[in-house]
């Protein structure tokens, strides 16, 4: 199966109302799992399985409490630990950052957003654009429908967790005092299998994920999927944070130009 480029902002819609780009993951062959613990001076004993999806919706209320009309800005990074290709073809995961402006009208729906994804060098990997109900990615160049959605908290895939019997989540309070809550959960597979981020590597035996929310806001913080492999080897698949979220930052000019260009090569289509 070969990689392709996941249109900007239709996979998942970040905590904060955002919607997030997806780096060209393979969601066929890893699938969300648990993440690497953070560094804390306290942690209290984890919460099971239905008392940690009570938790997590407690936070989302608590971050969709907090979306509100105007402009919503979110910058993050992804980085990746995999093999290089082995198959032509194939677009390999980079480490990139991601600057996203969204606008959420008075009905709480989203009315327009940018997407710029940048490798770690600065140079620009793709834009998504979506107004007037049509989305355009730059990468593939395709304009498609897009139905209006609601700026609502998301969660980067958490509630796949909700099925593992070893689902919990526990608070914690880092080293710089902020308090969180973790949530992690481990997916086992019934037999090891090779997957495409890892041809050169053993097969995987399972996928564990780490997620970190603020306590108080409710804001998403970061992600981690750790592979284990057949060998022993265990290797970081992802790791996804959140650097900067700012409410009423109106774009800059040469980011909205991007609406503009949209709409010229609407046209020209």
């Amino acid at each position: 199966m070969k990689r392709w480029v996941v249109f900007l902002g239709l996979a998942f819609v970040l905590l904060t109302g955002f919607v997030v780009a997806i780096n060209q993951a393979n969601a066929a062959n890893l699938i969300p799992g648990d993440l690497a613990k953070p560094e804390s001076s306290q942690i209290e004993k984890p919460t099971e399985s239905s008392s940690a999806e009570q938790v997590f919706q407690e936070l989302k209320n608590k971050a969709q409490a907090k979306i509100g009309e105007g402009w919503l800005y979110r910058r993050s990074l992804e980085k990746f630990d995999v093999d290089p290709p082995q198959e032509e073809g194939v677009i390999p995961l980079v480490d990139t950052t991601s600057d996203y402006w969204c606008y959420v009208n008075a009905s709480g729906y989203v009315e327009r957003f940018v997407n710029i994804v940048r490798t770690i060098d600065g140079k620009i990997q793709q834009v998504g654009i979506y107004s007037d109900g049509t989305a355009w990615n730059t990468m593939v160049d395709e304009i498609v429908v897009m139905e209006p959605f609601r700026a609502e908290p998301a969660d980067y895939g958490l509630p796949y967790g909700f099925r593992s019997p070893d689902f919990k989540s526990q608070k914690s309070v880092l080293e710089n005092g902020l308090d969180v809550v973790l949530f992690t959960f481990t997916k086992k597979e019934e037999k090891p299998y090779k997957a495409l981020d890892y041809s050169a590597s053993a097969p995987i035996v399972s996928m564990e994920s780490s997620y970190v929310f603020d306590a108080v806001s409710g804001f998403f913080i970061s992600k981690t999927d750790i592979v284990r492999m057949e060998d022993g080897m265990q290797r970081v698949f992802l790791h996804l944070e959140v650097e900067e979220i700012k409410f009423g930052a109106e774009p800059p000019s040469d980011v909205l130009a991007y609406f503009e260009l949209k709409k010229q090569r609407e046209e020209q289509k």
